[in-house]
Parts: C-alpha cells; structure tokens; sequence
C-alpha cells in the first residue's frame, strides 16, 4: 500500500505491481480508509517512515490488531551549511513569486534557515503544500497566503500552474 502516486510510481518502477492506493486523497486517513485496511488483525505491517514521522497510521493499524514495525529511512532536517544568501537576494528582487512545502518541518527549517529577514519574504509569499495539515501549520505560523494542492494526486505543479494562469 502506498500514501500517495508517488510513492505508488516509486514502488512500481523497482517491480513490486499490486500496489494500493487512495484515489481521493494521499495522506494516512484515506490510506486507512482503504477496504484492504480494514481487516489486519494479526498481520505484521511495515511502515517505510522519516525519523519521528507521525504515528496515526501505525496507531491505527494497532487498534485494528496489526503488529506494526517501522523502517525510518530519512530524515528531515536543517541543512548545516546552507547559505540562505541566495534566496534572500532573490526574495529582494522580487525573483521568487512562490514556494511549495512538503511538510511543516520542511517549512519550520526554512523559517529557521532565512532568519527574521527572510521571514518577512516568506509570510508574504504564496506557499504551495500538498495538505490541509501543513497548511493549517503555516497559516499558524503567519503565512499570509496558503494554497492545498487539490486531490487526488494532489498535484503541487498542476496547482502552481492554475494559481498564475492569470498572468
């Protein structure tokens, strides 16, 4: 089973066919939400996950009698060496018009990453994410204007290009 296309497309292309996926949504709600999810009890689940990913599906999966098991196979972090420079330069020439997130913590180390300055770019700059929990984070956090990528595959570059066709 997979979250998402991507992931689905991921796993089809290293020769694993039979793939799962929600054809609504791409987040662990609609994965759950799939009739082969349903009855797992006694089954043993493997979940391919970021360190401290988040626990609803696993939890879930559990209360529905799995045996669960993680497989944390990235992490996400701040870059130690990035030169926010760059981007600053750009956000003072008017040079970016918008910026995607694929996860809070990816928008946290970026706010983290462009200091008090770059905030200020930022919050007034359209931001891209593929899900109403990040954009409900970035709405905490002060970004001005936060666009959801639309369903089903929730299509960062569909979005951005119907967002500016009015150009």
């Amino acid at each position: 089973a997979a979250v998402g296309q991507g992931t689905a497309q991921a796993l089809c292309v290293v020769g694993i066919t039979g793939v799962v996926e929600p054809s609504d949504g791409a987040d662990s709600d609609h994965l759950l939400a799939l009739p082969g999810m349903q009855d797992v009890a006694g089954k043993r689940i493997l979940i391919f996950r970021g360190e401290d990913g988040r626990e609803a599906l696993a939890e879930t999966l559990r209360q529905r009698g799995a045996r669960v098991t993680y497989a944390e196979c990235y992490r996400r972090g701040l870059p130690e060496s990035a030169d926010p420079a760059p981007v600053l330069e750009l956000f003072r020439m008017d040079g970016i018009q918008a910026v995607t997130a694929y996860s809070s913590e990816t928008l946290d180390n970026l706010l983290q990453l462009l200091g008090y300055v770059g905030r200020d770019f930022l919050l007034k700059t359209p931001l891209f994410v593929p899900h109403p929990r990040i954009a409900a984070h970035a709405a905490s956090v002060g970004i001005a204007t936060v666009i959801t990528a639309r369903p089903p595959g929730q299509e960062l570059t569909a979005s951005l290009v119907e967002y500016f066709a009015h150009d």
